[in-house]
């Protein structure tokens, strides 16, 4: 028995943590310091590397990481809705653009077909102006968001 013992060869190693001299076995791949408890890891070549874990930075870096990956949904969220948002205003634009144009065109055949000048007919002349400019703004608010 004094021969097997005899056999152990030890390396003499430093804890990273707190300095203490360490004998560690030399087949050893890892050990725990005596005096605080450190975790130690020992490669082949007798390098002693230190690795310490700290899970609440771990937890924090995952947390964080979740709380961008929500950021950018949320963001991407908005801006399919801000398009979905212009696109109506474009498309409510048109169709009261297209109305202004049909009523004045209406108001100019029924303008053609009686030689009144108080016939309604100016009145819808004017209701299609109106309707035009109410399209004109629609489309151009519609445009002047995308550019936002």
């Amino acid at each position: 028995m004094e021969n097997d013992t005899a056999s152990l060869e030890f390396i003499t190693a430093k804890c990273p943590e707190c300095g203490a001299l360490l004998n560690i076995e030399a087949d050893r791949s890892t050990a725990f310091c005596s005096y605080c408890g450190a975790k130690i890891v020992v490669h082949r070549d007798n390098e002693v590397i230190w690795h310490e874990i700290d899970d609440a930075m771990i937890k924090k870096a995952e947390t964080d990481r979740i709380v961008r990956i929500n950021e950018m949904k949320l963001r991407q969220e908005e801006s399919q809705e801000d398009r979905k948002t212009q696109k109506l205003k474009i498309k409510m634009g048109l169709l009261i653009f297209v109305a202004g144009v049909l009523i004045i065109i209406a108001g100019a055949f029924l303008i053609h077909a009686s030689y009144d000048s108080y016939a309604p007919s100016y009145q819808l002349i004017m209701l299609g102006n109106i309707l035009l400019l109410l399209g004109a703004i629609f489309i151009m608010h519609g445009f002047d968001n995308k550019k936002k």
